[in-house]
């Protein structure tokens, strides 16, 4: 507290030299406390003042530092020193107790300097030369931080490590290796309203820097499916040639660290041209069948995962290598999985398929390189994704004795040995670190720190303007996760052409989409953190990606980075970007969920394999080397195996909590799944999430229910409330059909998602863009929710429930309620129109389909002209020629019998009870019923595998599902779903068990779409039971 108090009473150092010695004294844990004391120092001098007084009535009100030059003005013929109060505290500004502390001090040197090692060059009789030198070691003390850490133990050297960092940590520009000096040329602007902190950039590796590196040349090194891939490149820069002779020629797990622009998409195709020459014909030079391989390629993000399949398909088509992406937004069927040789996805994505239990299409057992770009991610919340499809492929490789090489790439990377050793890479031949040394464009850095009170002044022009037409013609381009993906791709196609010279973009910019520019700046270091509902930092490993952006190798000779940042957190970025925190795992808080995925998958079968899967993490290897981060004792191996029996054991008792998996009674140690278990692992689901679809789904429930049960999906938990935006949401939800519940708050994500859902049914105008971006975001997770609900629904038997969830289905394609007209779905068509429709036309889309198929456009042209022109009929026109008509033909036959099976009558629901059809079935027997459906022959028409859905962002396959459901009881007896229903005749078979009880039964039959609103069909079955004819 006394050395607080000095620093404040200095009035001579200003608040940004104030703020350092704080947070050298405090430490960077404590800078909330330090605004606090900077903000708040006159009052805290006032109090200590009045305090002092108080406890030392005899003194008249000196402070501390007057203390101080008493202490220095003993002396006065002595060189000037520094404050003994940097080792020991003063507790009394008397003269006679000062002296009587400086002479104790004195002799505990004389103690400490006689028993120091033989070596000193000083005179210890000498007290004067004593007394100097442990001055000197006092102010080097006072450049240090108040409590140290140990230096770094010497390093193991590896070959491929080209790391200045870790090499200067023992320079004088470190101490203990903890505190790093700025470089030199360095340079510091100080104003009342900003510092700003300008770091040159590094120098480039001379041309001869590693000769025995030489630069690998195409035509002369490279073999001719090698000088294929490559084609149009002359030679490979300096870290494609280290990495060359390891990617290329051996099979070796590795991780390659390089920084932005040096090349690394060329490395991964090193390492896929060393896959390929194992299944090309030497001959033709072109890959043999897709069944003998896949290359799997995991990008960070699903606009990355584009770009990616565009350069590797473009590259590799001269080889006969198919390239496919696999995302969210690009789905593939089972044969397009198999006919592909490289598969461009994301880890998301690739964690669902590879979960597929046994008798699934394992795609790992055809899997024979696997590149993990960005493979940093393991320090954000999608980490644990990360860690989960490694370890999955790890212990896949050692069960099978089957050969998958794994390969990370990624440009920030600070304990690369650890991330190293959790790949399997070994250290001397796989793993490669370049450090900046190695960018082709150098990059100079430049840190502001703003006070707040005057954070408009130097940022005045920010834009805010979403309108991305408008911003363009000033040659200003916006880039974002809520524009839609074709204003995406222009945008970054106009940037890259220098057609327009500033974009304004997001964090997007950290994880690889390539847009390089002369001049980034990072204008504020926080992000929305919709878990906390507060601003929170950016990971300093996406900081330095989005430096990384700055430098264009084919115009610039440097680029430049520009950070802005709170003045308070100056002193923190200029520390931790040279010394980021280490990667650290992030799977505990998720663990339940991916153990109960390997259970799911049958590759966990007892608590003894949970905690051996453990022990293939990334998380094992933190713990031994940041115990003190998981919360642990000691890093010994009883420790950590007690930390993860229990880690195992509070997911197994929550997964059992959640229903979602059983343990075995009698041993207490096996584990199966359940079904609510399957339905989230296979739809990716938060266990706690399913089981709430357990306890509050029921037969009888309405669609403002249902609603209401789908935002409050954990999925939903992270959706962001912004600052006000709780004024928004009560706003929205007066223009809302369906209230907000009482005893709910508008802050809440939960009852965002609510108003975004209705918001998107009505088509109402949102309060801002961030609220589209939002619903993005919602509508994104939606469907798969609404699957597991319909799932989970089914297996409760209730029909009701599933009805209304298959109708939210449509909702949110079509954008439109269940109850609206379903000529709204059509193009052009509105309120003002519809009324045209009305009176020609009945109410039903079928019959309008079958009007426009016989009567062709000249008919819609008659009725429409007066209100739409030519091409806006043309194209209801074309959308009527695409909507699907289905002919549905129903069969029946015991599932035990291999005669032919009887058809059936089928009555529409509004069928009288004397003109109903019954067919005899025998009781308590297992019955298939087959529902052959085919499209009739239409002139015009033209079969789409996408439906039309204009107001939903990603392309929806037409999908159908078939349910089977007593009328009566309102039960769900079977459901089956099918995607796209062709001309050629098609049979999807369902088997029931017909009830116990004689009599006769109405069991009703639905055809329904998952996208399209007005084209479900529903028929009503008559049964009439009888006794069974033999045993």
């Amino acid at each position: 507290m006394q050395l607080i108090i000095s620093l404040l009473n200095d009035k001579s150092k200003p608040h940004s030299h104030l703020e350092s010695e704080l947070m050298d004294l405090l430490g960077f844990g404590a800078i909330d406390l330090i605004r606090e004391i900077i903000q708040n120092h006159q009052s805290i001098i006032k109090s200590h003042k009045s305090l002092y007084q108080e406890a030392y009535p005899g003194d008249q009100g000196d402070s501390t530092a007057e203390a101080l030059a008493k202490l220095n003005s003993l002396q006065p013929n002595q060189p000037k020193k520094p404050s003994i109060t940097q080792s020991v505290v003063v507790q009394t500004i008397e003269e006679k107790n000062l002296k009587k502390l400086i002479r104790k001090c004195e002799k505990k040197m004389m103690k400490e300097i006689k028993n120091e090692a033989n070596d000193n060059t000083y005179d210890t009789n000498d007290f004067g030369k004593i007394k100097q030198e442990k001055e000197r070691q006092l102010l080097e003390s006072m450049s240090g931080p108040l409590f140290k850490r140990i230096g770094p133990a010497e390093r193991e050297k590896y070959p491929f490590v080209f790391d200045n960092y870790a090499e200067a940590q023992l320079s004088a520009a470190f101490i203990c290796g903890a505190k790093i000096a700025l470089p030199a040329g360095f340079k510091r602007n100080d104003t009342s309203k900003w510092e700003e902190i300008e770091i040159p950039p590094c120098s480039k590796i001379p041309p001869d820097f590693l000769p025995e590196f030489g630069l690998i040349d195409i035509e002369k090194d490279l073999d001719p499916i090698g000088q294929k891939v490559f084609a149009g490149f002359k030679k490979l820069n300096k870290v494609q040639s280290i990495v060359y002779s390891t990617a290329c020629n051996t099979n070796n797990n590795m991780l390659i660290c390089a920084p932005t622009g040096a090349g690394k998409t060329n490395i991964a195709m090193l390492t896929i041209l060393n896959e390929l020459r194992r299944h090309c014909d030497p001959e033709t030079l072109m890959v043999n069948g897709s069944e003998e391989f896949k290359i799997i390629y995991i990008a960070p993000m699903k606009a990355l995962a584009s770009e990616m399949t565009d350069s590797f398909a473009k590259r590799l088509k001269a080889c006969g290598v198919k390239v496919k992406e696999l995302t969210g937004d690009m789905q593939l069927s089972k044969a397009e999985i198999i006919e592909t040789h490289m598969i461009i996805t994301t880890p998301e994505k690739w964690d669902v398929v590879t979960r597929k239990p046994k008798g699934e299409v394992e795609l790992m057992k055809l899997v024979k390189l696997l590149v993990i770009d960005e493979v940093h991610l393991l320090q954000s919340d999608r980490g644990p994704v990360v860690e989960a499809l490694v370890a999955r492929t790890l212990r896949h490789v050692e069960s099978t004795q089957s050969m998958i090489r794994i390969v990370g790439l990624s440009a920030t990377l600070p304990n690369y040995v650890d991330v190293a050793t959790f790949l399997r890479v070994n250290l001397r031949e796989g793993l490669f670190f370049f450090d900046d040394r190695f960018r082709p464009v150098p990059l100079g850095q430049t840190f502001i720190g703003i006070n707040d009170e005057e954070n408009n002044y130097l940022i005045q022009n920010n834009i805010k303007d979403s309108n991305l037409k408008l911003t363009l013609a000033f040659g200003i381009g916006l880039h974002h996760a809520g524009l839609h993906e074709k204003d995406r791709s222009l945008v970054e196609e106009l940037f890259l052409n220098q057609k327009i010279q500033v974009l304004i973009t997001t964090a997007t910019l950290a994880w690889g989409v390539n847009l390089p520019a002369h001049l980034v700046v990072i204008k504020g270091t926080e992000f929305y953190d919709g878990k906390i509902h507060r601003y929170v930092d950016f990971p300093i490993t996406d900081v330095l990606q989005m430096m990384g952006r700055a430098g264009r190798p084919q115009f610039d000779k440097e680029g430049i980075a520009v950070i802005l940042v709170h003045d308070i957190k100056k002193e923190y970025y200029k520390k931790f970007l040279y010394e980021p925190f280490p990667v650290e795992s992030h799977l505990i808080p998720v663990i339940e969920d991916h153990i109960n995925a390997e259970i799911v998958a049958g590759t966990l079968a007892t608590k003894s394999d949970c905690v051996e899967y453990l022990s293939w993490t990334y998380l094992f290897r933190r713990l031994f080397k940041n115990p003190s981060y998981y919360e642990l004792a000691g890093s010994d191996l009883q420790t950590i195996n007690l930390f993860l029996s229990q880690l195992t054991d509070r997911a197994i008792n929550a997964l059992q909590s959640s229903q979602c998996l059983e343990v075995d009674e009698d041993d207490d140690r096996t584990l199966y799944a359940t079904p609510l278990g399957r339905i989230s692992s296979f739809y990716y689901l938060n266990h706690k999430t399913v089981r709430m679809f357990q306890d509050q789904l029921s037969n009888d429930i309405k669609i403002e229910r249902l609603l209401h049960i789908l935002a409050s999906a954990a999925e939903y938990n992270e959706l962001p409330v912004r600052h006000n935006e709780d004024l928004l949401n009560e706003d929205l939800a007066k223009k809302c059909r369906f209230p907000v519940t009482h005893g709910a708050t508008y802050d809440c994500s939960h009852t965002k998602a609510y108003l975004l859902l209705q918001s998107h049914f009505s088509r109402l105008e949102l309060p801002s863009t961030d609220y589209y971006t939002d619903l993005k975001s919602v509508l994104d997770q939606a469907i798969r929710i609404i699957q597991a609900m319909i799932d989970i629904s089914s297996m409760n038997g209730y029909l009701v429930a599933t009805l209304g969830l298959i109708s939210i289905l449509q909702m949110i394609i079509q954008a439109r309620w269940f109850d609206s007209p379903p000529f709204l779905t059509l193009p052009h068509v509105d309120e003002i129109v519809l009324p045209q429709f009305k009176r020609f036309l009945s109410l039903h889309l079928p019959e309008l389909i079958s009007i426009v198929d016989s009567k062709g456009f000249a008919f819609l042209t008659r009725h429409l002209d007066n209100m739409l022109d030519v091409k806006q009929i043309r194209d209801i026109y074309q959308t009527i020629n695409g909507l699907p008509l289905i002919n549905l033909k129903v069969t029946i036959k015991r599932a035990d019998d291999e005669s032919r099976a009887v058809d059936v009558d089928l009555d529409l629901p509004d069928t009288s009870i004397k003109a109903r059809h019954y067919i005899e079935l025998e009781a308590d027997t297992d019955y298939l019923i087959n529902f052959m459906v085919s499209r009739p022959p239409r002139p015009e028409a033209k079969p789409r595998k996408h439906v039309f859905a204009p107001k939903y962002a990603k392309a929806k396959d037409e999908n159908w599902i078939f349910i089977i459901g007593d009328s009566n009881t309102r039960e769900l007896i079977a459901l089956k779903r099918s995607g796209f229903i062709g001309n050629k005749p098609m049979t999807i078979s369902l088997i029931i068990r017909t009830p116990t009880q004689y009599g006769r039964f109405i069991y009703s039959l639905y055809l329904l779409s998952d996208a399209l609103i007005g084209l479900d069909q529903q028929y009503d079955l008559g049964i009439d039971i009888v006794s069974k004819s033999g045993p």
